[in-house]
């Protein structure tokens, strides 16, 4: 198996849960919290949208949502209105901090306690049907006409403009005189209202009972587009001031990803413009642009949703690429995201696919460590490019290749993960084995890498500039043997194992194999068989050492001139021999190639005269 291995996210026989997710992140740390947030709202809004509890109606899901949401931002918020209540310096402001987390109850009590019963009576009612808020609303700019407003104080103000629906600004009056002069304010910055807060007052109160959740997130939207929100949507880092090791310059620009997954919900609902590569940002996700796991994984889960032909519609995510800032209507404001802010490169023509890879590269980045380098070869399987994938995923395999054994026997776990979890091809391993044996001076141990690498060429290379001289020089020829083994295949070749190979390889082989063979002569018995073989080899290597002299001496080494001058050496003796015992001298032009090693007939009356092999003659040193 030698190709490159994909990662795709199995949607069979079921896709990963958000809600999944969110069990398996660990909440020790803010990040881990948020963090666990963030799958917690994409779950109870994307995940199992057809599962509604016994006795609730099909159209009425849409409703069911919504009271999910109410009861999920209810939580989200509730510790940060109980300290808002600690501090509130009157039983109105009380009531507000008591209605930011939805608690409508407490409230009404706290306004009982400050004996205002009327407005405790009203806020019982809050939220009520668009009757009551048009005379609500009608009241108080009865009260700015006639100059009330001045002797009202804004936490009474903030109280009836909740009853009224309008979550965003309380208008005053501004006049030449003092004492009919009321202040305009924005109700969630006059109250230190967090973004969360404020967009949960448009989801209790802002909307009407019958209204979906798309409306309160497009409210909300509106109101900053329009200026009439002063609260923005910022990550939970930045309204903290926590450090995520990056110093922000657009950190004014940044949103939270609770948001950006509120923006992705209502996109899918009214086909608003909004852009994935926001939301997604890791910028906007972990604060750290170098930090893209989070990132990551959402993209990742989002797309198999996306790319599953049997997954329902509203399990899918919207990921929307519009990068246009220009648009005008009432909507424009779900594009006055992090990206609007920035130049930006020309988008590419499948963007999805161009976020991906720029998530993915920037995720595996994070990842050049000895822990963690094979998950790095992981994400990098998640690249769309065949090239790309092969590049990074061989580079990082080249750099760790000294922390696994290549010995399956040795059921070493890294090699394990990489070949049968990660399908690595097993020609990759080998190939980072031969650039390490290369660094470590191990000739022998890189030509095999390269064989088993299906390298044959370099490995070829190897051969003949290294690991042949050494074996001919020191007379070990048992490495050799073995090496040149790799090269000859158990049926016969009707070409050569690589290009060269009859200059090259075939050199070490015969001078073996002549080696060996004459060896085995006797001085009790003539073998004429053998005789025959050594001859054909004495033959062969007589043409192959004039043609390497030709073509290959100028380019060798030291240690390969000196290895070929021994063969010369060895095979000038030999047909030194066979000339003072054989009648019959031996013709190096008697055979044709490597492969024709049948000996032409004589045909010439007396022994034709033979030129001898000499060192200085065939090899030039």
């Amino acid at each position: 198996m030698n190709s490159v291995p994909l990662v795709r996210l199995t949607t069979e026989p079921g896709s990963l849960e958000f809600s999944s997710m969110a069990k398996a992140v660990t909440i020790d740390t803010p990040a881990g919290a948020h963090e666990q947030q963030a799958w917690q709202l994409l779950s109870l809004l994307f995940d199992d949208p057809d599962s509604l509890p016994h006795g609730v109606e099909a159209e009425h899901a849409n409703q069911y949502k919504k009271e999910v949401l109410s009861e999920f931002w209810k939580q989200l918020v509730w510790d940060d209105a109980q300290r808002h209540v600690r501090d509130a310096a009157s039983p109105e402001e009380k009531a507000i901090a008591y209605l930011s987390c939805n608690n409508i109850a407490d409230a009404c009590e706290a306004l009982l306690e400050g004996m205002d019963l009327k407005l405790a009576t009203m806020v019982a009612q809050i939220g009520g049907d668009a009757a009551m808020r048009q005379s609500l609303s009608a009241q108080i700019d009865e009260w700015r006409r006639m100059d009330v407003l001045s002797e009202m104080d804004d936490s009474y103000r903030a109280i009836y403009e909740l009853l009224a629906g309008n979550c965003a600004r309380s208008e005053g009056k501004n006049v030449s005189s003092r004492e009919n002069k009321a202040a305009t304010f924005g109700i969630c910055s006059r109250f230190n209202l967090d973004w969360r807060r404020a967009f949960g007052l448009r989801l209790w109160y802002g909307i009407t009972n019958d209204e979906p959740i798309q409306m309160a997130v497009a409210q909300f939207a509106d109101a900053i587009r329009d200026g009439l929100e002063d609260v923005k949507p910022v990550p939970w880092f930045i309204e903290g001031e926590v450090d995520m090791g990056w110093n922000d310059p657009e950190s004014e620009h940044r949103e939270d990803l609770l948001w950006g997954i509120l923006k992705l919900y209502a996109c899918s609902k009214l086909d608003l413009p909004a852009n994935i590569e926001d939301v997604l940002a890791p910028e906007n996700v972990s604060g750290n642009p170098l930090n893209a796991r989070l990132s990551f994984q959402l993209f990742q889960l989002f797309k198999s949703r996306k790319d599953d032909t049997q997954e329902v519609d509203a399990r899918k995510v919207h990921m929307p690429t519009n990068r246009g800032s220009g648009e005008t209507g009432h909507r424009s404001s779900f594009m006055s995201s992090t990206a609007s802010h920035f130049d930006k490169d020309e988008q590419a023509e499948d963007p999805l696919v161009e976020l991906g890879d720029k998530i993915t590269l920037t995720y595996a980045a994070s990842l050049h460590t000895p822990q963690h380098w094979t998950t790095a070869i992981w994400v990098y399987s998640h690249l769309s490019s065949t090239a790309m994938r092969e590049h990074y995923m061989k580079v990082f395999i080249n750099q760790f290749s000294h922390t696994y054994s290549l010995d399956r026997e040795a059921d070493d776990p890294i090699y394990v993960y990489l070949t049968d979890k990660l399908r690595v091809p097993e020609t990759w391993l080998h190939a980072a084995a031969a650039l390490r044996a290369k660094t470590d001076g191990d000739a022998l141990s890189q030509a095999t890498h390269l064989i088993h690498a299906h390298e044959l060429d370099e490995a070829h290379e190897v051969l003949c500039r290294k690991v042949g001289p050494e074996a001919i020089i020191s007379r070990d020829f048992d490495p050799l043997r073995d090496l040149l083994g790799h090269f000859q295949p158990d049926a016969p070749r009707r070409k050569e194992p690589v290009q060269g190979w009859a200059q090259g390889g075939q050199i070490y082989f015969d001078y073996i194999e002549l080696i060996d063979l004459t060896g085995q002569r006797t001085s009790y018995r003539v073998d004429e068989e053998l005789n025959k073989r050594i001859q054909t080899l004495l033959a062969r290597l007589q043409k192959a050492l004039e043609t390497a002299a030709k073509e290959r001496l100028d380019g060798c080494g030291l240690e390969e001139r000196v290895a070929l001058m021994e063969i010369a050496g060895t095979v000038a003796g030999h047909v030194a021999k066979s000339q003072v015992s054989s009648p019959w001298p031996l013709r190096a032009n008697e055979y044709l190639s490597n492969d024709d090693t049948e000996q032409r007939s004589r045909s010439c009356p007396t022994p034709p005269t033979h030129r001898r092999l000499a060192p200085q003659a065939r090899v030039r040193a």
